[in-house]
């Protein structure tokens, strides 16, 4: 993967506006400068944040992120929601 800390903002990535950030207040990033801000703007919103990898044939591969959720919301359905697909075509997060 291209740039897979952010450590270049959004080299290498396709993402919606504002997504791959320096780390808001008391939000520190895992690994690296940046961090993907998904859904961080007190609103309903989708962003999405993708990127290309080709492997070559016959090749394993393992996908790991970490993912770290705050909520304000007091009620007990699911409001923030991380998506992750991959496929023959590309792998996007939303």
């Amino acid at each position: 993967m291209a740039n897979p800390g952010f450590e270049l903002g959004a080299t290498g990535w396709t993402a919606s506006p504002d997504v791959v950030t320096t780390p808001p207040l008391r939000q520190p990033s895992r690994s690296g400068v940046n961090l993907a801000w998904l859904s961080g703007a007190g609103r309903a919103q989708v962003d999405t944040l993708a990127q290309s990898v080709t492997l070559p044939a016959g090749c394993r591969a393992e996908l790991t992120f970490w993912l770290h959720v705050d909520t304000a919301e007091t009620w007990s359905a699911a409001k923030d929601v991380l998506r992750v697909t991959v496929d023959d075509v590309g792998m996007a997060l939303s």
